[in-house]
């Protein structure tokens, strides 16, 4: 048992190195044993994938609650606070295609199209489902490309998104 307690305090400390949210896991009152002939890894990996979809979810709706915020303060004239509001939702769920789209566009309405391109450019490498918002980032990077004087790449976006508003054409 001894010799089972240590394993299981090693693979903790191992995953706290990872995450130090992971002690949550560990919290006193909740039950934690060893499975008969496996050790302390799987009681271990419930506790803390309990734990990491808790984190997970309170990022992500940090992510999307930033990302309404960066919007809005756009839409009211602050492209600055937006940006800065907008990319610490980024960096909070970096695949998150709206939130590159809007980064993207308060770029371009600041004339910073090379950087717009760049947001763009990663939304675009993402798959995405919603055939609608592919479109529009579709359409965003080709307003974008026609500013900086890229005709045919422009043009190309916007058969693609106009096919895939129509339905004959897969996003991915």
């Amino acid at each position: 048992a001894k010799g089972a307690r240590a394993a299981g305090r090693r693979w903790f400390e191992g995953a706290w190195k990872l995450y130090p949210g992971y002690a949550k896991a560990f919290a006193p009152g909740r039950a934690l044993s060893p499975v008969e002939g496996r050790g302390w890894e799987p009681a271990c990996s419930a506790a803390v994938s309990s734990v990491a979809g808790e984190w997970f979810a309170g990022r992500i709706a940090e992510a999307v609650r930033l990302k309404d915020e960066g919007v809005d303060l756009f839409n009211r004239g602050d492209a600055v606070g937006a940006a800065s509001t907008l990319q610490a939702s980024l960096d909070l769920n970096p695949d998150n295609i709206s939130t590159l789209v809007s980064l993207g566009a308060v770029c371009a309405h600041g004339g910073r199209f090379r950087e717009a391109i760049v947001f763009y450019d990663r939304g675009l490498g993402l798959r995405q489902e919603d055939k609608a918002l592919f479109a529009d980032l579709l359409l965003s990077r080709a307003n974008t490309l026609e500013r900086l004087g890229h005709f045919s790449a422009a043009d190309a976006d916007r058969k693609r998104a106009t096919s895939i508003q129509g339905g004959t054409a897969d996003p991915g």
